[in-house]
């Protein structure tokens, strides 16, 4: 997995940032991708990813072992959409794995 650390190292060595520069654009980066989902707007990256808040009404599920009714409060809970370019990569990364 992919760490903080080595995702701000590499995106530093392939932009030619400093690292500073880089974590401070990953701050806010995740700082407007919490704002735009907290306001209800969806976050697009074109041909990269989608992110879309979807509220969740109240319901009532059951405890599968003792049977028991739970109620899930209201919520929100965020889809994710990949795009085209991050699909085609991850389906030619799974094609030359085969081999």
């Amino acid at each position: 997995m992919a760490g903080k650390e080595d995702i701000v190292t590499r995106i530093a060595r392939r932009s030619g940032h400093t690292k500073k520069a880089t974590y401070e654009f990953m701050k806010a980066f995740g700082d407007i991708l919490t704002e735009t989902l907290a306001d209800g707007e969806r976050f697009h990256i074109h041909k990269v990813i989608t992110f879309r808040p979807e509220y969740k009404e109240e319901c009532v599920r059951y405890n599968p072992k003792t049977r028991e009714e739970v109620i899930i409060p209201p919520h929100i809970k965020v889809k994710t959409v990949i795009g085209s370019e991050l699909e085609r990569a991850l389906f030619d990364v799974d094609d030359s794995q085969e081999d």
